[in-house]
């Protein structure tokens, strides 16, 4: 039973420091950003997304404090502190803008 619990746990954890991000990006955007930079698509529908590295460093964060809620906080508060700030650095072609540190492609 403590094995399948900690498989379970091992499991859950990036699945609520997903979430966390999410939720934090709900409040980012429905609290404290400006509602002029507030990501859209072209038919004026609002994007909210998980936020893959604030979701990696919230499932690290869980993993190592044994607590599938202390991802999902985590995630929540890192995404609404930091943004998709280094998601847009790390992986342009997600935001659709050519990155700053790599080369141009030939």
């Amino acid at each position: 039973m403590g094995c399948m619990r900690s498989v379970l746990r091992f499991l859950l954890t990036p699945v609520a420091a997903l979430a966390g991000t999410v939720a934090g990006n709900l409040i980012r955007v429905g609290l404290l950003v400006d509602p002029e930079e507030v990501p859209r698509t072209e038919e004026g529908d609002l994007i909210i997304t998980g936020i893959v590295t604030n979701a990696a460093v919230a499932t690290l964060a869980g993993w190592m404090a044994g607590t599938t809620v202390g991802a999902f906080i985590g995630a929540a508060l890192l995404t609404m502190v930091v943004g998709e700030r280094f998601d847009r650095r790390l992986l342009p072609h997600v935001s659709g803008q050519p990155s700053q540190n790599l080369p141009p492609s030939a």
